[in-house]
């Protein structure tokens, strides 16, 4: 079995991540088209760890997780979904052609930026920013493992 990559070992979830996940995943690709360092990878096949156990698995597919945590600082999660907005805006190429290969990223709204009850208005002119990047939005409000 190769060595796990550092940073498929578990951390944290921050309260929204944008996610690439599937069988046919290649994190290497989308580190390199985007141009930046994922929170997490991994690739199929290779072991990880989960984030409540620490327990090993081996991955059943891609895996590629980004947090930008100073979007989340002294924010609301609209002005953190704003920000990130911009920033897909920014990588609207690469995504493009991630999505174009059968790619499907989408934002991941953790259950901790949801705080005790599920209530989240995200803008329509919003969800057009992030429609018209090819990125969809997944909320996580499930208990804990």
């Amino acid at each position: 079995m190769d060595k796990p990559d550092p940073q498929s070992i578990a951390h944290p979830a921050s309260a929204v991540e944008l996610v690439f996940c599937g069988p046919s995943v290649d994190p290497g690709r989308i580190t390199a088209l985007l141009e930046v360092t994922p929170t997490a990878s991994l690739k199929k096949g290779q072991t990880g760890y989960y984030s409540w156990n620490s327990q090993p698995y081996v991955a059943s597919s891609g895996e590629w997780m980004l947090s930008i945590n100073e979007y989340e600082l002294s924010q609301s999660l609209e002005e953190c979904l704003v920000r990130w907005a911009s920033w897909l805006e920014n990588h609207r190429a690469a995504i493009r052609e991630l999505t174009h290969d059968g790619y499907v990223p989408y934002l991941q709204i953790n259950k901790n930026a949801v705080e005790e009850n599920l209530s989240i208005f995200i803008d329509v002119a919003l969800l057009k920013k992030f429609a018209e990047v090819g990125v969809a939005i997944c909320v996580d409000a499930g208990a804990d493992k």
